[in-house]
């Protein structure tokens, strides 16, 4: 992924981000956890809840995109992976 393509694709994460509309109790706690939404077949919702660092990665380099912290939620390409350290995540399939 070049440069250019690494802001593109920043710009539209930060477009996608929205704050948590309704908090959940069913998702997985997590101290760290690694999801590989770059092996789905399109795209998907996930939501995020008192997370020390959410990092949108490169699945091709491994670099970080994008660093969010705290809770929301966003439907995510499938051209990102997705590290999260503490707090709780739940996906949707749309």
């Amino acid at each position: 992924m070049t440069s250019d393509q690494e802001t593109l694709l920043r710009a539209e994460l930060q477009f996608r981000w929205k704050d948590l509309a309704n908090d959940f109790e069913d998702g997985k706690k997590v101290t760290v956890d690694f999801l590989e939404c770059s092996k789905k077949a399109g795209d998907t919702k996930y939501f995020f809840r008192d997370c020390k660092e959410i990092h949108f990665k490169d699945p091709t380099r491994g670099k970080t995109i994008w660093l969010k912290e705290g809770g929301g939620e966003i439907i995510v390409p499938p051209k990102v992976d997705i590290l999260v350290l503490g707090g709780a995540w739940k996906e949707e399939f749309i």
